[in-house]
């Protein structure tokens, strides 16, 4: 028994033929023979090497998805369970990726102790999907002290990002760049310049914003992306429209519509053009993207996009200002989660203000706006 506790602690190295024997009074078939690791390494090589380079990933997962029961019970253990919640997260929707990903980080942690270095970042970096931006904050940075790449220096900013502080986001990611830059990834420049725009966006700084945007463009009309050119076109028109540029975020907005084919893309474009539309008073045609918003909703996706459609719902009504719902709604959305929702609660920020000046909350407004510019989320307003 102490023997077998020395194992498990890993404080010594079994031979092969203990492990067999442990295996086999176990009634597990132990899959140690060394052509079948070989190819098996190959395989999850080539799929990491995809994964890192946003190549497609299925013809590899499918290989490797077929050895399930053998890698569970080989020295590879490790490195399938790490494939697995990478696999799961590529495959499921967005709006499922949190409840899976947590499900998953607890039952991989017993492997921890087990890791080596490149398997440490991989696991990690996983926690670039968690949906706490500290916690996710905490695992990005320990990513990094195994390894330091682009992706890592991305998923750094993007914490900061969720946390409201720009600044600190773009030097990371201004790093990003650069290191995507000597590696020759094009795709994570691409992302990368994106997200720096997003930063000076949300600061209001229109000159560095369209500069990076149109970084990201000149790279994905080199690749032939139209994903990014739909992202991005719904990025600057978000803008604009916030800005009340509204000729430029329309130009922008029914650019990426035409683009868009996921569900959740379509809730948000939608939202955004029905905003517009009331804006310059054509409220008919704003009505066509609410019905939109409400055919692509589902009802797995989280509540704050339902409350988004109330909201445009009752803005479409007469004194909407005045009406207490409309109120409420606001605040619901204003309130969710900082570090998941804090763009969301942010653009929507401006309409609550518009509520306490109608109001005359002048307190309450003034509050509002010192914790937008202070990023110091959530407080509590009204009565």
């Amino acid at each position: 028994m102490s023997y077998l506790s020395k194992i498990e602690q890993g404080k010594v190295d079994a031979s092969e033929d203990i492990l067999q024997a442990l295996f086999a009074r176990l009634q597990i078939h132990y899959h140690g023979d060394a052509r079948f690791l070989s190819e098996m390494k190959q395989l999850f090589a080539s799929f990491w090497e995809a994964l890192d380079f946003n190549e497609p990933l299925e013809e590899h997962a499918l290989k490797i998805r077929a050895h399930e029961k053998e890698l569970l019970y080989s020295p590879l253990v490790i490195e399938y369970r790490l494939f697995q919640i990478y696999d799961k997260i590529m495959r499921i929707e967005e709006t499922e990726s949190s409840e899976v990903l947590l499900h998953s980080l607890q039952e991989i942690k017993v492997y921890e102790n087990y890791m080596d270095e490149l398997q440490l970042y991989r696991y990690h970096l996983l926690y670039d999907h968690y949906p706490d931006a500290q916690i996710r904050l905490h695992h990005v940075r320990l990513a990094g002290y195994y390894r330091k790449t682009a992706e890592q220096e991305i998923a750094l900013g993007m914490a900061y990002i969720n946390m409201g502080d720009y600044i600190e986001a773009c030097e990371y990611l201004q790093k990003a760049y650069a290191m995507a830059s000597e590696d020759g990834d094009a795709k994570r420049m691409i992302t990368a310049a994106i997200l720096i725009g997003n930063c000076y966006s949300c600061q209001n700084v229109e000159g560095l914003m369209l500069k990076y945007y149109q970084k990201a463009e000149h790279l994905a009309r080199q690749l032939k992306d139209t994903n990014t050119l739909k992202e991005l076109a719904y990025n600057i028109g978000s803008t604009y429209l916030e800005w009340k540029q509204y000729d430029l975020a329309k130009e922008k907005l029914l650019f990426s519509k035409d683009l868009e084919e996921d569900r959740l893309g379509k809730v948000l474009i939608a939202h955004k053009l029905a905003l517009l539309y009331i804006e310059i008073d054509e409220a008919q045609e704003g009505k066509h993207y609410i019905e939109m918003m409400e055919e692509a909703l589902d009802e797995k996706m989280p509540l704050i996009y339902h409350k988004m459609l109330i909201f445009i719902k009752l803005r479409y009504r007469e004194n909407y200002l005045d009406d207490p719902n409309y109120y409420q709604v606001l605040m619901d959305i204003y309130e969710q989660d900082t570090h998941t929702y804090f763009g969301y609660r942010l653009f929507h920020s401006r309409y609550l203000l518009e509520v306490y000046t109608h109001q005359r909350r002048y307190k309450e407004a003034y509050l509002l706006l010192q914790e937008i510019q202070n990023h110091n989320f959530p407080k509590k307003h009204g009565i």
